[in-house]
């Protein structure tokens, strides 16, 4: 018989008692993004083809005229990551059950955390082009859209979000899949628009159990606007909520979450737990994705 020991008595007794900070845990955009495995090298690129266009045919043995369709590749930067955490046998001893398993989960919501910040990093940063790069391209000149609903947040402005994806043939033939973030202050005045809530205008509601999910067709997102670093980015008073139409963003991946376990020989009694990942994304087309400025 095994005779229990007090370090593992320590550890049975705190283990029920330990709390651990309400926070995200999963990445909100991944529904709604493309993956793609990051092959050797720096840096990765997303390959596309434009359109082309079809000429009438005005005399008989007319001439075969060859016609051209675009090229182009855009830059996918590989972003490595890393949390490092010790483990000091004191405490196991003192105050916490057997933390590995524990640490090692939260260092995983962190890194789950960050693949959105990379996600809302690429939604309306500056993509570069060319077959070196060279060549840096604006949200705005990639065709991106600004929703400025800054002077209130209504059903028109919502809409608007749509109306822009139809006139630039975003989902015109088939349904594409949209996202758009949303912090507590967008909840509350969305809760606000009748259109959306009341059975006067629609038998169709966007709430769930008493949360609004889902605005004409568009999947709400909610992310926290208090914690301690935001991922929807606020400047001036304005907050950059962004919209994503599915494959507007791609995101390369060198590996899964790398969780590595080990004692530290050059420090005493002491186990480390480290997590490390390698991601990055870009703007596959500027139509795909929108701004949607709201106030703080």
């Amino acid at each position: 018989m095994v005779m229990e020991t007090v370090d593992n008595h320590l550890v049975r007794r705190f283990s029920d008692t330990m709390h651990v900070l309400q926070q995200q845990s999963k990445a909100r955009t991944r529904p709604y993004v493309m993956e793609k495995p990051f092959g050797k090298g720096e840096d990765w690129a997303y390959d596309g083809i434009g359109t082309v266009t079809s000429r009438e045919k005005t005399a008989r043995f007319a001439p075969s005229t060859p016609d051209d369709i675009d090229h182009w590749r855009r830059k996918i930067a590989k972003r490595e990551f890393v949390i490092t955490l010790y483990i000091d046998e004191s405490d196991l001893e003192s105050r916490l059950t057997d933390p590995e398993g524990q640490y090692a989960a939260e260092c995983l919501k962190e890194m789950e955390r960050r693949y959105d910040r990379v996600v809302v990093d690429a939604a309306h940063a500056t993509v570069y082009t060319g077959k070196e790069f060279e060549t840096s391209v604006s949200f705005a000149s990639d065709g991106g859209r600004t929703v400025d609903a800054t002077s209130g947040l209504t059903i028109g402005k919502i809409i608007e979000v749509n109306k822009n994806y139809m006139d630039d043939e975003v989902g015109n033939d088939m349904p594409v899949e949209r996202c758009m973030s949303m912090t507590g202050d967008e909840y509350e005045d969305m809760l606000d628009i009748a259109e959306l809530t009341s059975g006067d205008f629609s038998r169709q509601f966007a709430l769930d159990k008493g949360e609004i999910v889902r605005v004409v067709g568009i999947d709400l997102i909610p992310y926290g606007a208090s914690v301690n670093d935001p991922i929807i980015p606020v400047s001036g008073g304005v907050r950059t909520n962004f919209v994503i139409a599915k494959g507007g963003i791609v995101v390369g991946l060198a590996r899964q979450w790398k969780i590595t376990i080990k004692d530290r020989p050059d420090l005493v009694n002491v186990k480390q737990v480290q997590v490390t990942g390698v991601v990055g994304a870009t703007r596959t087309e500027g139509k795909l994705v929108q701004k949607f400025n709201t106030t703080d």
